[in-house]
């Protein structure tokens, strides 16, 4: 610990013996008053422990042999919290603040999950101090609170709770029906049913997918978000940018491949005093195209609190769809990523069946006159 004003003075040292059960905790602050900055942390617990009567200082003569040492120990705290802060009571609701990785759009390092709102606020602020140059984000969920952008070292509040991440969390099939997606995507079996028409979809919410295989093409309905690493606590995770994370490689094989139809897909543009949804399509008349996805069974919570009120576990089929760097219609509304798009027959038989290496040749930007801008503000697509 070296030197006593080596410690902020919010914190506390502690003061044990293992032998007499003496035991005691002490204010920096008072200690700093009291014995000023530089006093050594062997003299400050001698000075502790002074009264302890198994006190032995060396050079002081032979103690006797009935007498044993002084088995004190000082410690310093892992944390300085100043009291006026509220130590969080566990919860339901984790608030996470992670680092980001230039580049590969994966998580570099978790900081931590904390369980309180106001304390995992202040938590981002010291991490945005700390390393101001880094991507950081508060996130509730998949939803990001705060941000600070690694490119203009600036806070961001990021959408409010009821909106969708920063990242493409909410696309559109118009009203595409389940014949129209089989017919289009060559799918000749049609396991969605009776499908809804979904003008907006956002993450953990049923929408239909095409998969491959020996038996041929499927359209069938899956839940939209996979669960990210264990480590960071399973959340869900809506887009894959690092396809290098062992993670994400089992997932990658063409079994566990798919197709996610779209008309359009939107990205939150930074608008003041809150973020304004911008729509893109390949054109005004919003044609289909699919996302790059993958998906995977998993068994555990999930579903809104109308479809699982129990919040019990269930086997789920979960998708998510591939990110590449944005293209120039996406990059002035959202310049980190957008999804990657397939819009030929020959892509999407390259998604669904070639070997790794030849189906990740696909993760690019569409480019720039293959696509446009086609609607602002609104929080649905219905064309």
């Amino acid at each position: 610990m070296g030197r006593l004003g080596k410690l902020p003075p919010a914190g506390r040292v502690s003061v044990a013996c293992s032998h007499c059960r003496r035991h005691g905790s002490f204010r920096v602050s008072g200690l700093l008053s009291r014995y000023g900055p530089d006093i050594e942390t062997l003299d400050l617990l001698r000075t502790l422990t002074a009264s302890c009567r198994h006190q032995h200082d060396p050079g002081s003569g032979k103690r006797r042999k009935y007498v044993p040492a002084c088995l004190a120990t000082i410690s310093e705290p892992r944390w300085a919290v100043p009291d006026v802060v509220p130590m969080p009571n566990p919860s339901t609701q984790a608030y996470m603040i992670q680092t980001w990785a230039e580049g590969s759009g994966g998580i570099e390092m978790h900081v931590g999950t904390v369980y309180q709102l106001a304390v995992a606020a202040a938590a981002f602020s010291a991490a945005c101090h700390l390393w101001p140059d880094l991507e950081i984000t508060l996130r509730e969920g998949i939803r990001v609170l705060r941000r600070q952008d690694r490119r203009t070292r600036g806070l961001d509040r990021g959408p409010d709770l009821g909106e969708a991440d920063a990242m493409c969390n909410l696309y559109s099939l118009g009203r595409r029906g389940s014949a129209d997606l089989s017919a289009y995507f060559a799918a000749t079996r049609d396991e969605a049913g009776n499908m809804p028409e979904l003008p907006a979809i956002f993450p953990d919410q049923m929408a239909p997918v095409v998969t491959g295989g020996a038996a041929g093409r499927a359209l069938t309905l899956m839940r939209w978000g996979v669960p990210g690493p264990k480590a960071f606590g399973e959340h869900p995770v809506t887009n894959v940018r690092n396809t290098a994370s062992p993670h994400w490689r089992p997932w990658l094989k063409p079994e566990y491949r798919c197709l996610v139809p779209a008309t359009a897909f939107s990205e939150y543009a930074g608008t003041k005093p809150r973020k304004t949804p911008v729509w893109f399509a390949l054109d005004e008349d919003r044609p289909l195209f699919a996302f790059a996805g993958i998906w995977r069974p998993w068994t555990g919570v999930r579903g809104t609190k109308a479809e699982n009120p129990d919040r019990a576990e269930a086997e789920h089929r979960l998708f998510s769809f591939l990110t590449c760097p944005a293209n120039g219609v996406v990059g002035p509304v959202h310049p980190k990523a957008m999804p990657v798009l397939l819009t030929k027959p020959e892509e999407w038989a390259t998604w669904l069946d070639a070997p790794v290496p030849e189906a990740l040749a696909l993760q690019r930007p569409l480019s720039d006159d293959e696509m446009q801008e086609v609607a602002r503000g609104a929080r649905s697509d219905g064309t």
